[in-house]
């Protein structure tokens, strides 16, 4: 290793908004220092392996989210898996794919894992320790979309309902 830059990883970033942080701090540093490590200006350091991590491949069964972690754990499943493949859920037995979504830490008294509503724009989700406002949502074999559209379609029967 020539030569390392550290990069904030904010609530809200996706694994979308974090590669692009990534490249342009990339195409930065290429910038930056392409010249000094071909002259060899810099001294390798080895990395620390303990540091290290490995990254796995996901398969299409990391893609099920499972809403039987807590609120923010589902928040961050959904957000590595933007926006692609996405992650998926089941609600009134449809697979339904999750997209653009916000967390929101709070006490309610709703049956956790269940549909409570749709508020702004959003199809809002009872999770363990908050709520889960998901603005974007794909039906099986159907196009992505706002929830606001799904609201006035199938979202109807999706109230009180226990997504798996």
């Amino acid at each position: 290793m020539f030569v390392s830059e550290k990069v904030d990883i904010s609530f809200d970033d996706t694994t979308t908004s974090l590669y692009n942080k990534l490249s342009k701090l990339a195409y930065t540093m290429t910038k930056k220092y392409i010249l000094d490590v071909l002259m060899k200006r810099f001294d390798p350091t080895q990395q620390n392996e303990n540091d290290a991590t490995f990254a796995p491949i996901i398969n299409k069964e990391d893609e099920h989210i499972n809403v039987n972690q807590s609120g923010k754990h589902v928040y961050n499943h959904i957000r590595t898996l933007l926006d692609s493949p996405g992650g998926y859920v089941f609600i009134n037995d449809q697979k339904v794919k999750l997209f653009s979504s916000e967390y929101v830490k709070k006490q309610h008294d709703y049956t956790i894992n269940t549909v409570v509503g749709f508020n702004d724009g959003a199809c809002v989700i009872a999770l363990d320790g908050g709520l889960l406002y998901v603005y974007e949502m794909q039906i099986a074999n159907k196009k992505k979309m706002s929830s606001s559209l799904i609201q006035h379609g199938v979202g109807k029967q999706w109230i009180n309902k226990e997504v798996k």
